[in-house]
């Protein structure tokens, strides 16, 4: 799977993209540019289309998730640090004054902290953010098709949960590069990702997707 069908550009131009890398779709699949899917992949890539179309559940822009599988140049047989996930997304400007250590498999969520550099990585699965979570209020949701975008949503999440090494997920928070609005300086955007380790080829795979920052950061 080698041919290029759409750059992902997330609204964001490649100077102030948090990722040393561009992403890209090859068919309905996004992973890194200059990586390309090889034969190892296609048990990701099957398990990955076969679930439903769904977006971002959380946050004020209508932004739609993308199946994603980052590979690795050694494939992963053990759940890596943070620092190691940070590492295979070229997270090379991941700032976060909040995460003691990033030397470590697992991690709480800290909570957002707002006029401080708190890019996020945490493994609750409790707290997706990118996906529904079992305990929102369908009550409030009496459009059928935001209920069908609830269950969609759910199921990514689980689906995904069950096909991972250990059902070990990485929740990744990146924020674009800031611009002054005004009297104040803040990004724009925040690139976000829900990946763990595939026991079939080693990759990371999982979602990726982004948010307005305002409000969803707030």
């Amino acid at each position: 799977m080698s041919n290029i069908s759409r750059i992902l550009t997330f609204d964001t131009p490649d100077e102030d993209f948090p990722l040393d890398e561009r992403i890209v779709l090859r068919d309905s699949i996004a992973s890194f540019e200059n990586r390309a899917l090889g034969s190892e992949a296609m048990e990701d890539v099957r398990f990955l289309a076969s679930l439903p179309a769904t977006r971002c559940w959380y946050g004020a822009g209508d932004c739609k998730l993308h199946p994603f599988v980052c590979v690795s140049a050694t494939p992963l047989t053990s759940l890596p640090t943070a620092a190691s996930v940070l590492r295979e997304l070229r997270a090379v400007r991941f700032k976060s004054i909040h995460i003691p250590s990033l030397d470590t498999v697992s991690l709480p969520y800290l909570g957002y902290h707002p006029g401080t550099e708190n890019d996020e990585i945490h493994t609750e699965s409790d707290k997706p953010n990118i996906f529904a979570s079992p305990g929102d209020k369908l009550a409030e949701l009496a459009d059928p098709s935001v209920v069908a975008a609830y269950a969609n949503s759910l199921r990514w999440h689980s689906e995904l949960q069950r096909f991972v090494l250990c059902g070990h997920l990485y929740y990744v928070l990146l924020h674009t590069k800031p611009h002054r609005h005004g009297e104040y300086e803040f990004s724009d955007w925040v690139i976000l990702f829900a990946i763990g380790v595939s026991p079939k080829s080693g990759y990371l795979v999982g979602a990726v997707t982004h948010q307005v920052c305002h409000n969803y950061c707030d």
